[in-house]
């Protein structure tokens, strides 16, 4: 008995032995201790991450743990930390930079982001300086906002009978303009507008197909994530098409498909010499959900700088609940206002009611899309002539790019109440 406990003891021992010399390696440079860092958050072990700050300017725990609280967004409650790569820019006595690059996977896309980080050294340890919290507050203690509610009820009564003819509602009217065609990369892309021409709220589901001379269907798919659905009325939203060959990803089915990636799509496999034309159909039912869009681009702009072209400014929540999840929509315009390309991007960071975020959405260029003269054929209940008086809702940047007249952005988000 005394020897199996000395072999336990010495096992334990061994392992604590093993986890402090781990530990002293973690935080013996200052990469490391950036690296560590990220790793407790990513894990929430909150207390070791705020351990890791530098003690003489850092909040204390509780205040710590109640920021981390609050912080909400697509990287803060749904991204997990795939990786981490540390540069030292710059380490003088006791004072270093360290530059970290991080990857989170989310549902929805991968983000990538890079950040320069502060570190000082006391008592031999490296320690990070704290990122400055933002400490502003709304002005108003309590917000009023009117807003313009929709009920679909019909004439319902307590009954066993099916649904009278009479008692539903019609679709909305729904218009398609300026659709085409275009290869990008090697892929086949659909890109277009939709427009709600109708006095009721429409949830609209846009369908493109490629066709060959017969009218055979060779492709078809759906806008997905990029486009707006839920449209109010008289509102107009872009959509791209992108046609895969499974819907987001590689077969989950296959024993050898790998890991989860969420920007990972498989080849449309086609006979391209057989593609003729296209077509696009849109559908609508009325909706009165998720219509209250609340949101301000302001100071909007265009910014250049070495890794590229950016839109940069403020997204300002003027209304009740919190944005999660925003997502800009992004499209771009010839000198005559047809539509070239429609692009997106989900913004990190949620957007509390009446606080705004910093945004940096990268543009695109038009290499590598190409347009296509191929004929299409466009099917919806909506006059097209009405479509022409319209105005695009939304902020238009002119853009230095030549082939580019101007940049429409558009706003949409996943909200919940705020509490």
């Amino acid at each position: 008995m005394r020897r199996a406990t000395a072999i336990v003891t010495t096992v334990l021992v061994a392992g604590l032995a093993v986890v402090a010399l781990s530990s002293g390696r973690r935080a013996s440079s200052p990469e490391a201790v950036v690296e560590s860092y990220y790793d407790d958050i990513d894990f929430s072990r909150l207390a070791a991450a705020h351990g890791r700050l530098d003690p003489q300017h850092r909040p204390d725990l509780d205040q710590f743990l109640l920021e981390r609280s609050v912080a909400d967004g697509l990287v803060a409650s749904y991204g997990k930390l795939e990786r981490i790569d540390t540069t030292l820019l710059t380490q003088v006595a006791d004072r270093a930079t360290v530059r970290a690059e991080v990857s989170y996977v989310t549902s929805l896309q991968r983000y990538e982001a890079t950040t320069d980080h502060d570190l000082v050294r006391r008592d031999g340890r490296w320690h990070l300086v704290a990122t400055p919290t933002d400490v502003t507050v709304p002005p108003d203690q309590f917000v009023r906002r009117t807003t313009i509610d929709f009920l679909s009820q019909g004439r319902r009564r307590v009954t066993v009978g099916t649904t009278a003819y009479a008692d539903i509602l019609d679709r909305p009217e729904t218009t398609t303009v300026d659709a085409r065609l275009l290869r990008v990369d090697g892929r086949w892309v659909l890109v277009g507008e939709v427009i709600n021409t109708d006095v009721d709220p429409a949830d609209v589901t846009v369908t493109g197909q490629i066709l060959d001379r017969d009218g055979e269907v060779l492709a078809q798919y759906d806008a997905a994530q990029i486009t707006v659905h839920k449209l109010l009325p008289k509102e107009r939203a872009p959509f791209r098409i992108e046609f895969e060959g499974i819907a987001g990803a590689l077969d989950v089915r296959d024993p050898t498909a790998g890991e989860f990636a969420p920007e990972a799509t498989t080849a449309l496999v086609i006979d391209d010499e057989r593609v003729a034309g296209f077509a696009v159909y849109t559908k609508a039912v009325v909706t009165a959900r998720e219509l209250n869009r609340p949101f301000e681009v302001q100071d909007a702009r265009i910014v250049d700088d070495p890794e590229g072209s950016f839109l940069v400014g403020t997204l300002r929540n003027d209304g009740t609940s919190e944005v999660t999840v925003p997502h800009v929509l992004l499209t771009y315009r010839d000198e005559d206002g047809r539509l070239l390309w429609v692009d997106h991007a989900y913004l990190p960071d949620a957007v509390r009611p009446q606080r705004s975020i910093e945004i940096r959405v990268p543009l695109a260029t038009m290499a590598g899309i190409e347009p296509v003269d191929l004929p299409g054929v466009v099917y919806d209940n909506g006059l097209t002539d009405l479509a022409d008086a319209l105005p695009t809702p939304s902020v238009f940047l002119t853009v230095t790019d030549p082939e580019i007249m101007g940049v429409d952005v558009m706003v949409t988000g996943f909200s919940r109440a705020a509490s």
